[in-house]
């Protein structure tokens, strides 16, 4: 995450704030987020997240930064609905 701040001519940083997603909202956790780092090609490369199911997005993700997957490709994913991972893939 600091070298994503250090260098905003690489990289763009989006938080979500759970508050506003459905899902997050349903099992009534609304303190908690998650924060997306992408590259110039907006590819995501890292992730922080904080929350009650913070470890199964963070486990997620891990496949896409390692992938390298487009947003376009993530797009065309299919995930179960609710879920975790569509509440945050919703989100890459």
């Amino acid at each position: 995450m600091a070298e994503a701040k250090a260098h905003p001519e690489k990289y763009h940083i989006v938080e979500f704030d759970y508050a506003t997603d459905w899902f997050r909202q349903v099992g009534n956790e609304t303190n908690g987020g998650i924060t997306i780092v992408y590259d110039a090609d907006n590819i995501v490369v890292g992730a922080v997240s904080y929350g009650n199911d913070a470890v199964e997005t963070i486990n997620g993700l891990t496949d896409i930064i390692e992938n390298k997957t487009s947003h376009e490709d993530v797009e065309r994913l299919l995930y179960i609905f609710p879920s975790i991972a569509h509440s945050y893939m919703r989100k890459v």
